[in-house]
């Protein structure tokens, strides 16, 4: 049995049952997913809860546990910064904690070690790359379709999306903003991001088309200025845990992406060839920590 601790929003949940589901097709071994940590509501300061986000997605080859009986793993206190990271490295060095258990909690590097791993496994990291699960690409390209019901063809925007050359543009705010530890750690991709994005999609593309998607509309529409045809979406376009807005970003062409996972996936999933994606160079704003093997060498990083 392959289990993956899941944590953190839609997007390093996907991470996380990727490479979960890599390692099962692998040994032909069964897949769950363990929403403990999901579940666990024990006040934390400047922290941001989540749900099991994965349901918007019809993934009935893994299983879905809250699990008892593992090993308990250290109980400390610290926050989401260089500290926190260090101390998770000297963690992830323990492992095994207990049988088959394994601990890592780097987020971007990529280590081909973890690919070898056969037998009862507990995966507890982020799995930020895509070199975890590339041999499965088609598969999970099949997997991470959102489920139809959850969708909304009727809007209009997805037709004007088919006839255009679409370019999906991503804003990622939230607790991004309002939590100072998220804000320090991760960073916010400002309106000069996206200004210069605009330019090297339109030296690329011809008469390009731009879709904003936000979780914060409102300050995109006071924000944004774009030289080409735009398209806000609307909060009635976003839908059951933003599955509609998943959907309609994968109907785009082309894509500007923040430091966000969630529009990370929309553009690694679209399985156009000739499609162009911007994404940040420096994905997080703490200066110590090695974003490379994230982003995809045909991405453009600005």
């Amino acid at each position: 049995m392959i289990t993956v601790k899941l944590k953190g929003g839609m997007g390093n949940q996907m991470f996380q049952y990727a490479l979960g589901r890599c390692l099962a097709v692998r040994s032909r071994d069964r897949l769950q997913l363990d929403l403990n940590f999901l579940n666990d509501r024990t006040p934390r300061p400047n922290f941001t809860f989540r749900e099991y986000d994965l349901g918007i997605f019809d993934l009935n080859v893994a299983t879905v546990t809250t699990l008892r009986g593992l090993a308990p793993a250290p109980r400390l206190s610290y926050s989401q910064t260089a500290s926190r990271l260090r101390i998770d490295r000297l963690l992830s060095k323990l492992a095994p904690l207990r049988n088959g258990m394994v601990r890592r909690a780097t987020l971007f590097e990529f280590d081909p070690k973890i690919l070898q791993l056969k037998g009862e496994l507990y995966l507890d990291g982020y799995w930020q790359s895509p070199k975890y699960f590339e041999e499965i690409a088609g598969q999970l390209r099949r997997e991470f379709t959102v489920r139809p019901e959850l969708t909304r063809p009727d809007s209009g925007i997805a037709d004007l999306i088919r006839n255009t050359q679409a370019v999906s543009v991503n804003v990622r705010r939230a607790d991004f903003v309002t939590n100072p530890e998220a804000a320090n750690f991760h960073g916010v991709m400002g309106v000069e991001y996206y200004r210069l994005a605009e330019k090297l999609i339109a030296e690329r593309v011809s008469r390009p088309h731009f879709f904003v998607n936000s979780d914060d509309i409102v300050w995109c529409r006071r924000n944004l200025k774009f030289d080409h045809p735009v398209t806000f979406f609307g909060e009635e376009d976003s839908g059951h845990k933003f599955a509609n807005q998943f959907w309609l970003m994968s109907l785009c062409r082309h894509y500007v992406i923040p430091n966000s996972t969630f529009a990370w996936w929309t553009a690694w999933l679209n399985p156009n060839p000739d499609k162009v994606v911007v994404a940040p160079k420096r994905w997080l704003a703490a200066n110590n920590i090695n974003s490379a093997d994230l982003i995809p060498e045909s991405w453009i990083r600005v």
